[in-house]
């Protein structure tokens, strides 16, 4: 069977970040899109429009001193959705935080991303390692 061709796409995004090519990552978003990152912490909140989200991003890079790696573990999806499962390893202020995680994404006529979610499986810790 082959992928579907939303899981390659989001496959190919999710390279180009963890390349550091934020732009790769950030083509695959509407313009109006909204991105979501669960939490209580400096870096969780709703981020509204490409630039937003950009700005999220060059956030988060620089709270973690850019040690944020992420490996895509699986991916599911359909025409509408695609869901990222990963695992990642980050530093900050001397501590490092090793998760687990699901991203979901809903997408568009357009075939790009129109809203996200990030969900960690440890809620407490990310928002632990993050304040």
């Amino acid at each position: 069977m082959t992928e579907h061709p939303n899981a390659t796409k989001l496959r190919a995004a999710a390279a180009g970040l963890q390349r550091g090519d934020l732009e790769v990552f950030l083509d695959a978003y509407a313009e109006d899109a909204i991105y979501r990152v669960a939490g209580d912490n400096l870096v969780s909140g709703t981020f509204r429009g490409k630039d937003a989200i950009r700005a999220f991003f060059l956030n988060l890079i620089e709270v973690t001193e850019g040690t944020m790696r992420v490996e895509v573990s699986d991916v599911l999806a359909d025409d509408e959705h695609v869901v990222m499962f990963w695992d990642l390893v980050v530093s900050r202020q001397g501590r490092s935080l090793e998760a687990s995680g699901a991203m979901a994404f809903r997408v568009d006529a357009d075939g790009k991303y129109s809203e996200s979610w990030f969900l960690y499986d440890d809620q407490r810790a990310y928002d632990a390692f993050y304040s």
